[in-house]
């Protein structure tokens, strides 16, 4: 039955990646080598690789990816996209898969935030030719938060089930 069949696959895979320290950027940037794996959320399974800033999964199957931002700004009207980019033939071709915008609104010369958010499926068939690249685009050098004793800037892979 259905209800059997779910009971016995659970969660196989899941891997948390954190911006480890703070990114002053402006414009669109992929996120580098202060994006790594985390152990602070517990994770399952084989981990995310990532080369520069193209990740590759460790096993085909349907993947969840909640990826999320904190930013902020102190000047004017500045905005914050998150983005998820794919390709499913090793990266002769990407393309937007997700992607998410927030207003930092106007609060004089006070830090005001931005939490753009992620959260979508993803199917990979094959694990030499489908990745992913995790982007961010800030107006007017917005400044991206990043630490490694929690999450304010990160994504979290987690394998759902099978293909």
């Amino acid at each position: 039955t259905l209800a059997s069949g779910l009971a016995t696959q659970g969660i196989t895979h899941l891997d948390t990646w954190l911006l480890t320290a703070d990114k002053n950027w402006s414009g669109g940037n992929f996120m580098d080598a202060d994006f790594s794996r985390s152990t602070l959320f517990g994770n399952i399974g084989d981990p995310m690789t990532k080369s520069n800033e193209v990740f590759t999964f460790p096993a085909t199957g349907i993947w969840e990816l909640d990826y999320r931002l904190m930013a902020k700004d102190s000047t004017e009207n500045a905005y914050s996209f998150a983005e998820i980019q794919y390709t499913t033939d090793n990266g002769s071709n990407w393309n937007e898969l997700v992607e998410s915008a927030d207003a930092i609104p106007d609060d004089g010369s006070n830090d005001t935030y931005a939490n753009p958010y992620c959260h979508v499926t993803f199917d990979v068939t094959n694990v030499s030719t489908h990745k992913i690249k995790l982007r961010v685009v800030n107006e007017q050098g917005a400044v991206l938060r990043g630490t490694s004793t929690r999450m304010f800037t990160g994504c979290v892979f987690k394998r759902i089930g099978d293909t």
